[in-house]
């Protein structure tokens, strides 16, 4: 299966954040963040292994996430010794985001064309370091639809652990209080879109369980898990 990665090299790009993020956690000089990739990735010591979305490339340096759909290089750690302390627990967390702004039978939908995945989801990114989380929603909801929402209220969460042992988290929040002229950014084009017509659309991955989190009441997790190498997720 690793013979698909390599034969779509040509294909790896990244974001500006994406670059900052490799050379911050790798402490890297590097300019060409992805010819540096695709020289690890090529490296006969190399380790490339597929979990859900994702590629993970083991290297001498770290971990190499890359997006097996958009081919987007996400991010890279470096390989952490896990030590169990008695009466303690921890372990490395990546927080996220994404926001359903909705107005009486609307609600905001972008169509995303890059990143971990695509399709049909809802405006959203990463919580960088240091920064609220309440903080970090308002901000990427502006950057990808020029909108200022307000007083978005938490609503549940989507997680699950990746190869490199971290615990990806994306915290779900909804507003019907914005303001500003609708535009699209490079993450995908977005628009109004009737609640009856959205079910209907090509939702990007397990975003038709997601759905159910905002929407329901009795809901507050969406938890993916492997069982038999195989990724399910259920709702809690």
């Amino acid at each position: 299966m690793s013979c698909e990665l390599l034969m779509n090299l040509d294909r790896l790009h990244t974001t500006e954040l994406g670059k900052l993020r490799i050379q911050k956690n790798l402490s890297l000089e590097v300019e060409d963040i992805v010819a540096w990739c695709k020289e690890q990735i090529l490296s006969s010591k190399a380790t490339i292994t597929r979990a859900g979305k994702n590629w993970y490339i083991e290297v001498a340096s770290g971990v190499i996430t890359v997006n097996a759909y958009s081919y987007t290089i996400i991010t890279a750690h470096k390989q952490k010794k896990i030590v169990n302390k008695k009466g303690k627990r921890s372990e490395e967390v990546i927080f996220t985001n994404m926001c359903m702004i909705y107005n009486h039978d609307e609600v905001l939908i972008q169509d995303k064309v890059n990143g971990d995945y695509a399709g049909i989801t809802f405006p959203g990114g990463h919580v960088e370091k240091g920064e609220s989380f309440t903080d970090a929603v308002i901000r990427e909801v502006l950057e990808e639809t020029g909108l200022q929402i307000k007083h978005p209220q938490l609503c549940g969460i989507k997680n699950w652990t990746q190869k490199d042992h971290s615990r990806y988290v994306v915290l779900l929040y909804k507003t019907n209080e914005y303001q500003g002229i609708l535009r699209p950014s490079k993450e995908g084009e977005v628009y109004w879109i009737s609640y009856e017509k959205l079910a209907s659309m090509k939702l990007a991955e397990g975003m038709e369980k997601t759905l159910s989190v905002f929407m329901e009441n009795g809901l507050s997790e969406q938890f993916f898990y492997q069982e038999a190498k195989q990724w399910k997720d259920v709702l809690k």
